[in-house]
């Protein structure tokens, strides 16, 4: 009987020294997984991996090292090409521009200023296109601590009032809650660029003599239209150059440029179409 317990415990003793053991020994492993999990290609920090005198694991660290600059390398080096692109598009886009306006102001025949005015819009749309890219890129270098508290009950009712004309135009009503003295912690100029295109984005995608609802409140800010129901996956209007009605002229950003701001900012936003009446909500973060 004695016999009998002494290897109960020795077989206990032997699990709970091969666990100890094999965690010692693995431990190099775990803490590279760990780094892998935390890598991102736009923190300059290193790989900070576990020095260990087992070879595997060594080469390990020196190829998870080695992939991992190469990575952010390739990465930054994409992202200048991007935004010096942009930059160096604008000179010769507004060059194009004013020499189409200086045209326009000339005698032409009525087929001749149609097609030039049809020229104009489309690099308008373009420069649009192009100014959203630049943005994009640099959201990517945004720091948060450049923010502070914004009056977004304030802010909202400005824009609204900016809007009016445009929604006389198209016969739009517009009904609002916006509750008073809302305060988050925001960049102003983003916190305009994300109220501006989602307003927008419920005016272009509206029917004639439609509604538009807004509500804001500490948590969150919900924006419904009346209109006809999407053209593409409602997965996908999130997403660059992905527009719900193709007939219309939008560049397909303001949406992608939107999400971009939020996920700064911890916020989620959501959309869904139902009884023929798009919602766009942005949950705010606590």
């Amino acid at each position: 009987m004695v016999v009998a317990w002494i290897m109960v415990f020795l077989i206990i003793l032997t699990i709970i020294v091969s666990v100890l053991v094999s965690k010692k020994i693995l431990e190099p492993f775990y803490h590279a997984m760990d780094e892998i999990k935390k890598f991102s290609l736009k923190d300059s920090r290193p790989m900070n991996l576990m020095k260990t005198r087992t070879e595997e694991f060594r080469s390990l660290n020196g190829f998870l090292i080695k992939m991992s600059e190469s990575s952010k390398k390739d990465y930054h080096l994409l992202e200048e090409l991007a935004e010096n692109t942009s930059h160096e598009l604008q000179t010769p886009l507004a060059s194009i521009k004013g020499k189409i306006e200086l045209l326009m102001d000339s005698e032409l025949s009525e087929n001749q200023l149609i097609t030039l005015s049809s020229m104009n819009d489309e690099l308008d749309r373009l420069s649009s296109i192009n100014q959203s890219l630049i943005l994009l890129a640099r959201l990517d270098h945004f720091e948060r601590e450049d923010s502070h508290l914004v009056n977004f009950s304030q802010l909202l009712q400005e824009r609204l009032f900016y809007f009016e004309d445009l929604f006389e135009i198209q016969n739009l009503t517009l009904t609002k809650e916006i509750q008073e003295e809302v305060y988050l912690n925001f960049d102003k100029n983003l916190a305009t660029i994300v109220i501006n295109n989602l307003i927008n984005n419920s005016k272009r995608h509206n029917i004639d003599h439609g509604k538009i609802s807004v509500i804001l409140t500490g948590t969150y800010l919900q924006i419904s239209n009346t209109g006809n129901p999407p053209t593409i996956p409602t997965d996908e209007l999130f997403k660059r150059f992905k527009r719900g009605n193709p007939n219309q002229n939008s560049i397909g950003i303001g949406l992608a440029l939107v999400k971009k701001i939020l996920e700064i900012y911890n916020a989620e936003i959501s959309y869904h179409f139902e009884g023929n009446l798009h919602t766009i909500k942005v949950n705010f973060s606590k």
